[in-house]
């Protein structure tokens, strides 16, 4: 391996810091879904296609192709 962590040990590390990120905002009662900051379910599809111009998405470590990629995510999110 180039890095001194293993794969196992950088998902591991990974995974932790989800779980303190997401206790972290519970804690501060920052809304878990996008729900609650107030966006509607019938919007999701058009925010997955208005991401797909916005440059950021160039940046995504997992490469997007497709709106309908995002909108799963969404989905999840809501």
């Amino acid at each position: 391996e180039i890095f001194w962590w293993s794969k196992t040990r950088c998902l591991t590390a990974a995974r932790e810091s989800i779980k303190a990120m997401k206790a972290f905002t519970k804690r501060i009662k920052h809304p878990q879904k996008l729900s609650g900051v107030g966006v509607k379910e019938a919007d999701i599809a058009r925010a997955s296609e208005l991401c797909m111009s916005d440059g950021s998405i160039l940046n995504n470590p997992k490469m997007i192709i497709d709106s309908s990629q995002v909108l799963e995510i969404y989905k999840k999110a809501f």
